[in-house]
């Protein structure tokens, strides 16, 4: 049995396809006067000719369509706000950030004092360049090192009076100043124990703790490096969008 289409009716202004001819009639009538320039006498004379049926259906579909561009009015305002401007991560720190010295009068701040040196030979190496970076700049924007969140691989540094990125010889500098205190720190304990180093009981803690001490060397970079992008990392949300390059 072959089925015969129904026919379709096609707004003429609006090129929306209806099957029903009262819908489309409708639609029609009430679409034209959204779409045209139709003066507001013109419109209530039409309405003399509209039955209380037909106009209750007309502002319902009035009504329809005000929603339903609310909605997308709502939509596009979410999209717009989204949508933020593409700057260089060295543009916005210049405008925004500008701390108080350069990346290395804070490098030179990094060194390992006494109290730091006893402490490191009871505990963790971690804790112990956490304190030093804290005396070297109390607070966070004292830092002259910025980082992003999603961006760990990239980190910045002031310099020059200017933002750049830093390098493998940038950490190996700040954390040459923590090794180079350390050491200094050893050979002061060493000379202030000098005598003692024929106890077996002292001499023994002392081989230990050099051992100590030579293991954490290699650990210095890496571990300083973690503890100040921890301190300094910016987040993105509600800031920009950067082109990292």
């Amino acid at each position: 049995m072959i089925k015969i289409p129904r026919p379709t009716l096609v707004c003429p202004h609006c090129s929306k396809v209806y099957r029903r001819k009262r819908e489309f009639d409708l639609h029609k009538s009430t679409c034209r006067i959204i779409q045209e320039d139709i003066s507001e006498k013109d419109v209530e004379e039409r309405q003399d000719f509209m039955s209380h049926h037909e106009l209750c259906d007309i502002v319902k579909l009035l009504v329809r369509e005000q929603n339903k561009l609310k909605n997308e009015v709502k939509t596009l305002k979410t999209q717009l706000s989204t949508i933020r401007k593409k700057v260089s991560v060295e543009d916005y720190l210049t405008k925004n950030n500008k701390p108080v010295c350069n990346i290395n009068s804070f490098g030179e701040k990094l060194f390992m004092n006494m109290t730091d040196f006893t402490e490191l030979l009871e505990n963790n190496l971690e804790k112990v360049l956490e304190n030093i970076v804290l005396n070297a700049a109390c607070e966070v924007e004292e830092i002259p090192i910025k980082t992003f969140t999603g961006h760990t691989g990239t980190i910045y540094c002031f310099d020059d009076n200017n933002w750049r990125k830093m390098n493998d010889k940038d950490w190996k500098t700040l954390s040459g100043v923590v090794i180079h205190s350390l050491m200094d720190c050893l050979k002061k304990w060493t000379d202030k124990n000098e005598r003692r180093l024929e106890e077996d009981a002292f001499s023994l803690r002392y081989n230990t703790y050099v051992q100590k001490i030579m293991n954490c060397i290699n650990r210095i970079q890496p571990k300083l490096m973690a503890i100040i992008c921890k301190r300094v990392k910016i987040s993105l949300n509600g800031i920009t969008t950067f082109e990292i390059n």
